[in-house]
């Protein structure tokens, strides 16, 4: 089985030529006593060569002032658009909150690109962080914004429940560094990741029992391809995990070289954030692990697809925010070189790619043993290309039966 390939976003800028009509003539002026055209010279040229001279004078200007608009117009424009690009160059000119939301090319690239990102995540905290309260298109469902500030870190800590998952997190990243093999990876997240435990707020789950038996057979093995830890607690939102990350689950000496995250489904639907704050959430998680990790490469995970309604359709609620926000994170991993984004919405879709596939999320959000399965595997597979090991298994390799019963 080979990784998932992952389209690349192409942006091209398509400019449409405006056809001027060449053989438009004006209309010559009349006077108004004797009809005539200042423009006709026949009657003058006999009588006044230095009015006729004049007169062909005016007449070439024209020509020529005609020629230079109608053909300089395309270069007038090239001048004002290498004019822009010089000051984003420099930084005269950032672009606003709108200009995200449609702009990824080579201005987002490694390099001043990470900055304007930078400059953008501080913009984006400013922005309205609810979505509008007003009933959504074709549904009964009313937003009651609970979004906190994307770029404030919010422990959960009310919830004796979610204190106590916080502190079996921190036992299993402990434990992973007197283990013997290294940790190739760790992913970072919500219930999504959490059921890959077994538990649901740190509570074991009989139906989550099968899940935890994919993760161990997948990451945990002693003969395991990769060898990860998943460290995920049920409701939670991008400030709620970079409050983990400063509390335990980021101690010093725990040093994976691989970091996915996969957060903000809860951002956008229990909380009901706009897609912009999500945003602007996750940028400020991933830029946390850069910062303290300098060798680290983060994995944005893409947000799964969720609910039962086809994902075109105006009744779904959710699909719309989803790849609005999807785009938008693959946008970011192009500002950075230490930054990758996966997609995994085709995953979990119907063979028509049309809605979730409940074979694999019985619930419509969290993947079963079936999708934890398909899901596991191309973690494997992305997170060693990612790391560049050279082992990566042939198709049949997950497909032999001994793999899962050994």
């Amino acid at each position: 089985m080979q990784p998932l390939e992952m389209d690349s976003r192409e942006t091209p800028l398509g400019l449409e030529e405006a056809n001027a009509d060449d053989n438009e003539e004006e209309s010559p002026l009349v006077d108004d006593e004797d009809g005539s055209s200042p423009h006709d010279t026949s009657k003058v040229a006999s009588s006044d060569p230095i009015s006729s001279k004049l007169s062909r004078r005016k007449r070439i200007k024209q020509i020529v002032f005609w020629s230079f608009t109608s053909g300089s117009q395309f270069c007038v424009f090239c001048a004002l658009m290498i004019g822009i690009a010089i000051l984003f160059l420099f930084g005269m000119f950032k672009p606003g909150t709108a200009g995200l939301l449609t702009m990824c090319g080579d201005e987002y690239t490694a390099g001043d690109g990470w900055e304007s990102w930078k400059y953008q995540q501080g913009d984006l905290a400013k922005a309205e962080w609810c979505r509008p309260s007003e009933i959504e298109a074709a549904t009964e469902y009313v937003p009651q914004c609970q979004c906190d500030n994307p770029l404030l870190k919010r422990g959960r800590t009310d919830d004796s429940y979610w204190v106590e998952t916080l502190q079996r997190n921190k036992e299993l990243v402990d434990s992973s560094m007197t283990e013997g093999r290294p940790l190739d990876f760790v992913i970072v997240g919500d219930s999504i990741v959490e059921h890959w435990l077994g538990t649901k707020m740190g509570e074991p789950d009989p139906h989550l029992q099968k899940q935890h038996e994919v993760y161990q057979r997948l990451f945990r093995d002693d003969d395991s391809l990769i060898h990860g830890l998943a460290l995920g607690i049920s409701g939670d939102k991008a400030p709620n995990v970079m409050y983990r990350l400063e509390s335990g689950e980021m101690p010093t000496g725990f040093d994976p070289p691989l970091w996915w995250i996969l957060v903000g489904t809860n951002d956008l639907f229990n909380s009901d954030c706009t897609v912009n704050a999500t945003l602007a959430g996750i940028m400020q998680v991933v830029e946390h692990i850069l910062q303290h990790r300098e060798d680290a490469t983060v994995v944005i995970h893409s947000i799964l697809p969720r609910g039962g309604k086809p994902l075109l359709s105006d009744s779904n609620m959710y699909w719309g925010y989803i790849s609005q926000l999807n785009e938008q994170l693959k946008c970011f991993s192009l500002s950075n070189g230490r930054i990758q984004f996966f997609n995994a919405t085709s995953l979990f879709l119907t063979d028509d790619m049309s809605k979730v596939n409940q074979t694999l999320m019985p619930d419509l959000l969290h993947p079963n043993e079936i999708g934890s399965i398909r899901w596991g595997e191309q973690l494997v597979l992305q997170s060693m290309g990612y790391l560049g090991k050279d082992e990566i298994p042939e198709d049949e390799y997950f497909d032999d039966v001994n793999f899962w019963h050994k």
